[in-house]
């Protein structure tokens, strides 16, 4: 209930509303009755107003009862019955409202939690996915340096396999072949075993 509405419903009751609260105009009304002070009457603020109806009713039958006037204070006993009954039903309104809001509030929180999981996880992802192409960038890089280094290293190792074999090793080969040629048997057997010791000895 807003100022507004109050105002309407003091336009339509004023007698009746200055009769129980002893208000005249909508801007006293809130000023009594508007404890968060924010304009308008909530749910319990509007409870209040009953309330404090039915306690004004309450005393009224009690003074009546001590004067004597039994008719009254029944008929205003009844009243108070009936408005009795009618703020059980609005509280069970409220506590409706209310847990409905709660529940509403509750259900749009565990969205947004549940969102903002996912978008928590989708940037995880995202900068998994960064990461992970950075690593492979650079184990491609890692790799092809090694590569590099193993060619460097491959090319030193056939560099040392291309050493020319010892003069003394060709000479002997030589004499060896020439002995052969001449048929002289024994020293060309002399020499294919020093040649054998120095071909082992120069691998």
């Amino acid at each position: 209930m807003n100022e507004t509405n109050i105002r309407l419903v003091f336009d339509s009751c004023k007698q009746q509303i200055y009769d129980l609260l002893r208000i005249q105009a909508p801007a006293e009304f809130l000023d009594v009755f508007d404890q968060g002070g924010d304009g308008q009457l909530n749910e319990d603020e509007q409870i209040l107003i009953f309330s404090l109806v039915k306690e004004k009713m309450q005393v009224l039958a009690d003074e009546l009862c001590i004067v004597h006037e039994y008719q009254l204070y029944k008929d205003l006993m009844r009243e108070v019955r009936l408005l009795e009954v009618d703020i059980g039903v609005f509280q069970d309104e409220l506590r409706k409202n209310i847990q409905e809001n709660q529940l509403r509030e509750y259900v749009d929180i565990g969205d947004e939690k549940l969102q903002e999981f996912y978008r928590d996880w989708e940037r995880k992802f995202a900068e998994f996915g960064d990461e992970s192409l950075i690593k492979i960038e650079e184990l491609k890089y890692e790799h092809e340096e090694q590569m590099e280094m193993l060619n460097v290293k491959l090319d030193r190792a056939v560099e040392a396999v291309k050493i020319k074999p010892s003069a003394k090793l060709k000479e002997m080969q030589n004499n060896e072949k020439l002995v052969a040629v001449n048929e002289r048997v024994e020293e060309a057997m002399n020499y294919r075993k020093e040649l054998k010791i120095l071909e082992i000895k120069e691998a």
